[in-house]
């Protein structure tokens, strides 16, 4: 978990975001390796991120199916907001209806415990901030990086794009 002051996320991506305290959001990343990061509001103007990844490489559908039903589970809680990356039709089919599911899965438990969701483009959260919607994964996650100073994957910096925009004011 990074600490961060809300200003530097502010003045690198010139936005501005909500500043309610204890404002949680989660941005989730839906991939074969789906990044999550879950951005709370803090005291004295601070944002509190934390980044993480679910990987189910080498299992059968219906288990990694319960794999995500289990850890969304967990890390969806009562009355966050959850952002959730869109999909789009840019990939195999296969992929397309699994990446879907996952976001189908993820939109269910946040419904069940009163939480906002909303579906975003990994590339409209990246213009929001500023950031070109085509830029490669390398490189957002070193941008990414760079502003908040935590390692993380390419998968957790798409995350932290979508938990960033689900925090910005005016953006629902």
């Amino acid at each position: 978990m990074k600490i961060i002051p809300i200003e530097k996320i502010e003045k690198a991506f010139d936005i501005t975001l909500y500043k309610r305290k204890g404002m949680v959001v989660l941005g989730l990343d839906t991939a074969s390796t789906t990044g999550y990061a879950i951005a709370r509001i803090g005291n004295n103007r601070t944002l509190r991120i934390e980044t993480g990844y679910i990987k189910t490489k080498g299992k059968i559908e219906s288990e990694k199916f319960d794999i995500y039903v289990d850890v969304f589970e967990k890390l969806i809680k009562n009355n966050y907001k959850v952002v959730v990356e869109d999909t789009y039709m840019g990939i195999n089919a296969k992929a397309f209806k699994q990446i879907t599911r996952i976001g189908g899965i993820a939109y269910t438990i946040a419904k069940i415990k009163g939480c906002d969701v909303s579906f975003i483009l990994a590339s409209h959260a990246r213009k929001a901030l500023g950031i070109k919607g085509n830029i490669k994964k390398a490189e957002l996650q070193k941008l990414v990086k760079k502003i908040i100073g935590i390692d993380i994957t390419h998968d957790e910096a798409d995350a932290v794009v979508l938990a960033i925009n689900g925090l910005i004011r005016g953006i629902k």
